[in-house]
């Protein structure tokens, strides 16, 4: 666990093994990375428990979905340029007005993106798609980018589920899509895994009915 090795580079500081500088300053690093993590793998474990608790109520307002997703993928702009992914936007400009929890629906947004960014190469193609037809609000999160496993597929939405090196989750907590899934389906929605989307692409679709 992250703590566990927080307590092994301290101690080692605290014993002097680190001989050089350099040496102490990779562990303090080490330190710093492990304790970030264990914050996210604290705050994501405490979010799903709270999601488990029937008792707990979302905080629903209306409000501009496509708004809310338009900021919260700006918001990683700047890692979808430091990966050289290319993106393709199609969020309307007129509102999409819906009935949401906007914290919690901010934190399926950025669990999506994240995903997107951490698990593909550089230069994938990425594509978010916002729409409603009628009575039914469909949002998109594809890529160009690896496969997941089809036996990861089954388990894919189940609290840490984990795979070989095709997706790896030594920097998130296992529990992201657990969480998102969890969300979306208090607000009287789905989400499903498309391996195979359009044009090669593999995509994450979110379905609300208004």
């Amino acid at each position: 666990t992250p703590m566990t090795m927080v307590k092994g580079y301290s101690k080692a500081l605290q014993q002097k093994m680190a001989l050089t500088k350099e040496k102490e300053e990779e562990y303090l690093q080490t330190i710093v990375e492990q304790t970030d993590h264990a914050n996210i793998l604290l705050e994501e474990l405490l979010a799903y428990t709270k999601l488990e608790n029937q008792t707990y109520q979302l905080r629903c307002e209306q409000g501009d979905l496509a708004e809310s997703l338009r900021t919260c993928v700006a918001g990683f702009y700047r890692e979808l340029e430091l990966n050289r992914m290319n993106l393709e936007l199609e969020i309307p400009e007129e509102k999409i007005l819906f009935s949401y929890d906007a914290v919690e629906m901010r934190r399926v947004f950025s669990n999506l993106m994240s995903n997107m960014i951490k698990h593909n190469p550089e230069e994938t193609s990425c594509m978010i798609r916002l729409e409603q037809k009628e009575h039914k609000i469909q949002i998109v999160f594809a890529d160009s980018g690896t496969k997941i496993n089809k036996e990861l597929e089954e388990t894919l939405f189940e609290p840490f589920s984990v795979s070989d090196g095709s997706r790896n989750t030594k920097n998130g907590s296992g529990l992201g899509l657990s969480i998102s899934k969890k969300i979306v389906e208090r607000h009287k929605g789905i989400i499903d895994y498309k391996g195979e989307y359009v044009n090669g692409y593999k995509a994450f679709v979110i379905e609300f009915v208004i």
